[in-house]
């Protein structure tokens, strides 16, 4: 959902304007309630706070999904700030009737109860318990420990780890899916992969996705170490119980373990889908100290 009042070429605290819902100030206190793709497949409420006069800006996460279950209002009779401590906006709850035919498409929905004030408490906001630098909200949203800094134990604050649920263990599974998954883009050439993940030479079609969930059982892909993205590394099962829990959930990946090739010696398939429809498939030769990647099929829903 955007404000459709405010023109896209303009910015409130660094958010592109049409993204802000909510802006209001007190003294040197500025806030800003706007929606970011960050942790949800389409997009999620967030607050940015300023204490100096908008100099620098925090970003919390709220937790909620944009327009589900919760609809926030940019057209509001009311203040954003009710207190030190409290801030509240207009919400109409509302009742998805229909899933999306894309990714980024929320649906369409139909109204509960109109006319509701949500309060959104500052400190259960930014709460940090651990101080790892990701509020308890994040942490729960990621399944990561809100009571230690690395969830892990591989030594890496959870903030700073790309794969913060798995220890990284190196072998040449990891160094196939590191390359898999770190990759910008669509492999239009042959594909060398040392098994010790050195340099990678390959030629790709370049294009831009945020933090995923990856959902596999193979564990060459659990323990991967992946460096441009973010990955919440899941299980069918954690999958699951993780659907359940949330009704807004973030881009996600399902990646396959290798599959032989009948007929072929050292040769498998991978298939790497993206939120369930797009996906590509990758022919994978194994040699004696590397892996040939080869693009096979993209397909597209």
């Amino acid at each position: 959902m955007f404000n459709s009042d405010r023109a896209y070429t303009d910015t409130v605290a660094g958010i592109p304007s049409g993204y802000v819902l909510r802006y209001d100030s007190v003294n040197k206190m500025q806030f800003v309630v706007y929606v970011d793709n960050l942790y949800d497949e389409s997009l999620g409420y967030w607050v940015g706070v300023s204490k100096d006069h908008g100099d620098t800006w925090a970003r919390y996460y709220t937790g909620i999904g944009d327009c589900y279950p919760y609809y926030i209002k940019y057209r509001a009779a009311i203040p954003l700030i009710k207190n030190d401590s409290t801030l509240e906006v207009e919400v109409a709850e509302v009742a998805r009737l229909s899933k999306g035919a894309f990714s980024n498409d929320p649906g369409r929905f139909g109204l509960v109860t109109d006319n509701l004030i949500m309060q959104i408490n500052l400190y259960e906001l930014t709460k940090d318990s651990d101080g790892d630098g990701l509020t308890d909200i994040e942490e729960e949203k990621s399944f990561t420990n809100p009571l230690s800094k690395d969830s892990d134990g591989d030594g890496v604050n959870d903030s700073q780890d790309r794969n913060p649920r798995r220890q990284i263990r190196i072998n040449k599974y990891t160094a196939l899916y590191k390359y898999l998954l770190n990759e910008k883009g669509i492999c239009i050439d042959d594909s060398i992969v040392p098994f010790d993940g050195s340099k990678v030479n390959t030629n790709i079609l370049s294009h831009g996705i945020a933090e995923f969930i990856i959902v596999t059982d193979d564990p060459g892909i659990a323990h991967v170490a992946v460096t441009n993205f973010t990955y919440l590394i899941l299980s069918t099962k954690e999958w699951k119980l993780y659907k359940s829990k949330f009704i807004s959930v973030p881009h996600r990946k399902s990646v396959t373990a290798l599959k032989p090739v009948k007929g072929e010696k050292n040769q498998y398939t991978v298939d790497i889908t993206e939120n369930g429809g797009s996906g590509v498939r990758y022919t994978i030769t194994e040699k004696k100290d590397h892996w040939v990647v080869k693009f096979n099929l993209l397909w597209s829903y």
